[in-house]
């Protein structure tokens, strides 16, 4: 019976960050170019580990694209989709304890990260698009040039988010961790 327990701590943890990114998809929907979704997924790493973070990213990324009011993803883009949200959840794993340890440049190091996901994720996005489209060389140039304004909000949006406020939640949630993993959770007084 011990070693079901844990499992089923794991794929409850596991399922519950990934509702957390699904509805964080969501949160800003209307807003172009704001989202959280990518802070939720990098978060999940963090506390989860870089397995668990992949998952997180596959399951609430798949869920979004084919849920999306505004239309399911077509393959190509799915995939590109999928596979980003499953590397921000391995970069937050394997990357994002050793971040948060170096407190003098954490907020500069996060922000980074968070620039450089959501560029990857952008561009390869649109790639995806372009192969699929059938774009000449010359119209995916027109395309990119015309999306830099899109491209440079929605990194400045996620530069800012990671470096304000994944730190501070991240911390806190390894915090709570920490705290009940070792037993020292406070309980209340009408128990």
């Amino acid at each position: 019976m011990t070693t079901i327990k844990p499992k089923l701590n794991e794929i409850a943890r596991v399922g519950i960050f990934s509702a957390l990114a699904f509805a964080g998809g969501y949160m800003f929907i209307a807003i172009p170019n704001v989202e959280i979704f990518t802070a939720i997924v990098f978060i999940a790493g963090i506390i989860l580990g870089p397995k668990h973070g992949v998952l997180v990213g596959i399951i609430s990324q798949s869920l979004f694209s084919t849920l999306n009011p505004y239309g399911v993803s077509p393959l190509p883009l799915l995939v590109v989709q999928v596979l980003n949200r499953a590397l921000t959840g391995y970069l937050g794993g394997s990357m994002g304890r050793w971040v948060l340890r170096e407190s003098s440049r954490k907020w500069l190091l996060l922000g980074i990260i968070g620039l450089m996901l959501t560029w990857i994720l952008d561009l390869s996005s649109d790639f995806s698009m372009f192969l699929q489209s059938g774009f000449s060389i010359k119209q995916m140039k027109v395309t990119l040039s015309m999306g830099l304004l899109f491209y440079l909000v929605h990194g400045l949006v996620n530069l800012v988010i990671f470096s304000l406020v994944v730190p501070l939640v991240a911390d806190r949630l390894l915090l709570n961790q920490l705290e009940f993993s070792s037993g020292h959770v406070e309980k209340d007084d009408n128990s």
